[in-house]
């Protein structure tokens, strides 16, 4: 069974396939109810939901999964043990290994998808029955060979044995391999009267050097040399790309007779404008260039199509941002900030004078240039006096004054103050005295603006 340490639950970040458990690995094949039989463990230590498929990748062998199905699925909820026994008949003596996948799909992140090959090595028996008159114990005959003298890396090679046991009672046989690339196997066999044949499967990894290997059986105080040679497997998929207007797509297929796993890099032709379909895949960075990375998984003849189209709805989000910092900027940057107040300082009843006082202060970006001030005294008011600044001219219009301040330019955060004291005669007997908005001319940037203060207006009771 799987064991599942108790800290895994921290690190893991996917659904775990245990190695299969050997229930019985050897299959008499002239016996139709002769199964090898395993036990798969599927265990979630995440905090999603899974959906798990698993089914048979080799089409010469019979299986069953579950219960008396050929193909399963189901759901793995968080902290879940799945236990699933696996039933394996082959379909005669083949060079086919029998494989099962298991996929599994993130039910959360929907573009979170896994897959598992899992590989079992059953013996394969058969027993052809022969009768013998005999009445002595006649020697065993025996031979070894391989179902290939040559096999690829990370596929396996059968060991073939065919011995006759021309008794007419069992007899006991060891069989004992050892090789040059690290692989031994000791079997302790009970030969049926008649033929026996064995069909053993043995590894050849990715660590297995190319070149010429051997295999070396001892058997009956005899020694078999078994040669074969390894040759590198090949798992580039052939790819096709090809363009329909902004889409490409790019096909990966399979050539070959066995299921392969590859990564394939995909160098975005849009840049952050790409989409791409399937979504299955990671963003890496490669010698400061941005990949989507897919890791595909391939059945003899299967292809994988992948599309990638121009993001428009990314590049209108961009532009629309875009847009909306230049109006800020523009808001912030080329907008006039400029405060005008006027306000009465003082109202003295026995010398009947009034001060005003009229701040401008320049809060822009830039500074005011060209700057006019025009403020108005209406009659019977007079100006006694000018405080600060006097004025560049004063013009007289019927019974009302008009006072004008020029300044080349106002600099930012620069604040003017302009003062004067009116002379108002008889001030007691007003009701109202009402003081016009003053009126400030300037030029902000390429533009002419204009700014009125507030008005004033004292109410005096009797």
């Amino acid at each position: 069974m799987l064991i599942i340490p108790v800290m895994l639950k921290i690190y893991s970040q996917q659904p775990i396939v245990g190695y299969p458990v050997v229930i019985n690995n050897q299959i008499n094949i002239s016996n139709p109810n002769s199964y090898a039989v395993y036990e798969i463990d599927i265990y979630n230590p995440t905090n999603y939901i899974y959906y798990y498929d698993i089914s048979p990748l080799s089409s010469q062998w019979f299986f069953i999964i579950g219960e008396n199905n050929t193909m399963v699925s189901g759901y793995l909820y968080p902290g879940q043990l799945e236990n699933i026994k696996v039933y394996i008949r082959p379909l005669g003596f083949i060079n086919q290994i029998p494989e099962i996948v298991v996929y599994l799909h993130n039910l959360n992140v929907t573009s979170e998808f896994y897959s598992d090959i899992i590989q079992f090595t059953p013996i394969l028996y058969y027993n052809q029955p022969t009768t013998s008159n005999s009445t002595i114990t006649l020697p065993l005959s025996i031979n070894f060979e391989l179902s290939s003298s040559t096999v690829t890396q990370n596929s396996f090679i059968y060991l073939i044995g065919i011995i006759n046991n021309p008794n007419n009672f069992s007899q006991n046989l060891s069989i004992n391999i050892s090789s040059d690339f690290n692989f031994s196997a000791l079997y302790n066999e009970i030969l049926s009267p008649g033929v026996n044949i064995y069909q053993i499967p043995i590894f050849i990894s990715n660590n297995v050097s190319t070149g010429e290997h051997q295999l070396v059986i001892y058997s009956n105080n005899n020694v078999y040399y078994l040669n074969f040679t390894v040759f590198q497997l090949n798992t580039t998929p052939v790819i096709e790309i090809t363009k329909k207007g902004l889409e490409y797509i790019i096909n990966i297929t399979n050539p070959y007779n066995y299921p392969i796993n590859c990564t394939y890099y995909l160098q975005s032709y849009y840049g952050i404008f790409s989409t791409f379909y399937p979504n299955q895949y990671y963003t890496g960075n490669i010698n400061g260039s941005k990949y989507a990375i897919y890791n595909v998984f391939l059945l003899p003849g299967q292809s994988y199509i992948i599309y990638e189209n121009f993001n428009y709805l990314l590049l209108a989000e961009i532009i629309a941002v875009i847009l909306i910092v230049l109006f800020i900027i523009l808001y912030v940057f080329l907008r006039d900030n400029v405060e005008i107040s006027k306000e009465i300082l003082k109202i003295d009843l026995d010398k009947e004078t009034i001060d005003i006082t009229i701040n401008i202060k320049n809060k822009s970006i830039f500074p005011l240039n060209q700057v006019k001030l025009i403020d108005r005294v209406n009659g019977p008011l007079k100006v006694k006096e000018y405080k600060i600044v006097e004025p560049s001219s004063v013009y007289k219009v019927d019974n009302n004054y008009i006072l004008n301040w020029k300044f080349d330019n106002i600099r930012r955060n620069e604040e003017i103050v302009i003062s004067y004291t009116l002379e108002a005669k008889d001030i007691k007997e007003y009701k109202n005295i009402e003081f016009p908005r003053a009126e400030l001319r300037y030029r902000y940037l390429i533009w002419d603006k204009v700014k009125y203060s507030n008005g004033l207006i004292i109410r005096i009771t009797k």
